[in-house]
């Protein structure tokens, strides 16, 4: 996922509007909103709390903000990170935040990786889960990389939700990849211009899942 792109992207999680029917129709309210926010809280004024206070949320609907200090934690904790933290979730039960790592498509030592996943949640406990992206698509990784991973990050804290981020429509199997009951899986499985949002190709298989599993990283809109 390229960090330059993304400073300025809203994209929609779980597009309502893709799964009445088998024809994709562009029309509908989004589910959720996630904000990659990578750029860097500075108070007192931040874009961290503009993010918030330009998107209220109607009840029950949820936004996520992915917090991304250096292509992962960085190397020591940052205060001015865990008051954003606290600045998401002052604005309500539906406002989370989420740590980013990357897996190089499955090419990343899963050690390396996981020992990110403890540095996130020792400096900033309050996180709600962690996304990762470069997540590879083919079927072969989910049994030894993909699935022990949602293992380790769900075990790391109870409600801690795994956002996967492969860009395209993976195998299937990663969207049965498996997570406690109080945690959520997203997969993303879009992401490029809105020129090629239009034409999108969505495989049969996806609607036979609920919207809440995908989303879309929708750009150049």
């Amino acid at each position: 996922m390229n960090l330059r792109a993304l400073r300025t992207i809203f994209p929609c999680l779980a597009l309502a509007c893709l799964w009445g029917s088998s024809a994709v129709t562009f029309a509908g309210t989004c589910e959720n909103i996630a904000i990659p926010a990578y750029f860097y809280p500075s108070q007192p004024t931040s874009q961290w709390n503009s993010a918030v206070d330009n998107a209220p949320l109607p009840t029950g609907r949820q936004q996520i903000l992915i917090m991304n200090p250096s292509s992962g934690p960085g190397n020591s904790y940052d205060p001015n990170y865990a008051a954003a933290i606290n600045t998401v979730h002052n604005a309500g039960t539906g406002f989370l935040v989420i740590g980013y790592v990357h897996t190089k498509y499955g090419k990343r030592s899963l050690g390396t990786v996981e020992s990110e996943v403890d540095k996130y949640y020792s400096w900033y406990p309050a996180i709600d889960g962690i996304f990762v992206d470069e997540t590879a698509s083919a079927a072969s990784y989910v049994s030894s990389y993909y699935q022990p991973l949602a293992n380790y990050i769900t075990a790391k804290k109870t409600g801690a939700n795994v956002m996967l981020n492969p860009g395209v429509y993976p195998d299937q199997s990663y969207l049965n990849i498996s997570v406690p009951s109080t945690s959520m899986l997203i997969v993303n499985v879009f992401e490029s211009a809105y020129s090629n949002y239009v034409n999108l190709s969505v495989p049969s298989w996806a609607f036979s899942y609920p919207a809440i599993k995908m989303s879309h990283l929708v750009y150049s809109a």
